[in-house]
């Protein structure tokens, strides 16, 4: 690979130490927290479109 801030060729295993673990976790955090705000979104809304006598 070659990298952008030296435009030097770089060995594979070098550029692989280099990569950050955190944006992997971020973009799984943000998939699920994605998917249970649609799924509260989708629930509050068919409780008011049936709402039930108390």
């Amino acid at each position: 690979m070659i990298d952008p801030g030296t435009e030097l060729r770089e060995a594979c295993g070098q550029c692989a130490s280099k990569k950050s673990l955190l944006s992997g976790w971020l973009g799984i955090w943000f998939i699920v927290l994605f998917f249970l705000g649609s799924a509260a979104i989708l629930y509050f809304s068919i409780r008011m479109l049936f709402p039930t006598e108390e």
